[in-house]
């Protein structure tokens, strides 16, 4: 009987590959590059391949579950799966990076939910069984509460405070010399030619810019916070439940003044009950639960 789990965790900039025993002891653990289908599904089916490869070496695997960045179709979720099923002789399970951390949290609790909040963003919640996301859409449909987001509001606001009045405003003034253009047209050449995380980078202007007391920054950011609020009620609401563990991810929501405080804030102000987990479990963590539950479920294993 084999007995090794391999999960992976796929983001915009790194996989993370890991290989345990039944009993969750790490033996080997490989990270390789980026693992978004969105930037290219060539690129992130090789760095799948060249994560597994080097952590699986000579054992033989029993299941495989992989956390991937972005939005998954079912076609591509059975395509991938049929390819790494072939390839390396055992059963895979693709899910998004969002649900892979969902399992890494209080796994024996009832009711978690993790909140994402860093280039993008997305909400998973659980109770028991029962699992509902909110958001997660990507930067064109979504991504509320993000640093993403936040860049593209920021430049909403600077392109009406120009068009609307003769003297702009100290935050545009301030933002124009942060991102080095003199004109809006720039703006739109900049956001619509950089990739999704260098466009995001440029959130720390809009922090730096709040950190001195600029009204418009903290407002903009506020915002950010609140709209992850809101989408994690929502999320509560959908389960039927106001009581729960929540574990927070991404530096947007951690380190950004006024995200935070401000997500905080929308949960109790809707009376909703929390606490907020310390285990600071790794995502890939939430492969091994994962993939526990199904061979316990489906092979009626112990271990």
């Amino acid at each position: 009987m084999s007995s090794y789990i391999i999960g992976v965790d796929g983001g915009g900039t790194k996989t993370v590959a890991v290989l345990w025993d039944y009993n969750g002891n790490e033996i080997k653990r490989f990270v390789s590059g980026f693992a978004n289908f969105s930037i290219s599904k060539e690129e992130t089916i090789k760095n799948i391949e060249d994560a597994i490869s080097n952590v699986k070496g000579n054992h033989e695997i029993s299941y495989i579950v992989l956390g991937i960045a972005g939005r998954i179709n079912n076609n591509l979720r059975l395509e991938v799966e049929k390819h790494l099923n072939k390839m390396f002789n055992t059963t895979t399970k693709l899910i998004t990076d969002g649900y892979l951390a969902l399992n890494s949290v209080g796994y024996d609790l009832d009711a978690t939910m993790i909140i994402i909040g860093g280039t993008g963003s997305v909400v998973y919640a659980k109770n028991k069984e029962e699992i509902v996301s909110i958001g997660g859409f990507g930067h064109i449909l979504g991504d509320e509460g993000s640093a993403y987001h936040l860049v593209v509001e920021t430049f909403r606001y600077m392109i009406n405070d120009v068009q609307s009045n003769l003297e702009v405003s100290n935050f545009t003034k301030e933002m124009f010399e942060a991102l080095n253009i003199k004109e809006i047209d720039e703006m739109k050449d900049f956001i619509y030619s950089k990739s999704k995380d260098v466009a995001a980078s440029k959130a720390i202007f809009v922090s730096n810019l709040a950190k001195k007391g600029n009204e418009v920054a903290i407002k903009l950011l506020t915002t950010e916070g609140e709209s992850l609020g809101l989408q994690a009620v929502l999320a509560l609401k959908k389960l039927g439940i106001n009581e729960v563990t929540i574990e927070l991810k991404g530096s947007f929501l951690l380190n950004a003044p006024y995200v935070k405080e401000n997500f905080l804030e929308v949960l109790k102000n809707n009376k909703i009950k929390f606490n907020i987990s310390e285990n600071n479990n790794e995502p890939v963590i939430g492969a091994f639960n994962l993939a526990k539950k199904i061979i316990q479920k489906e092979r009626k294993l112990n271990f």
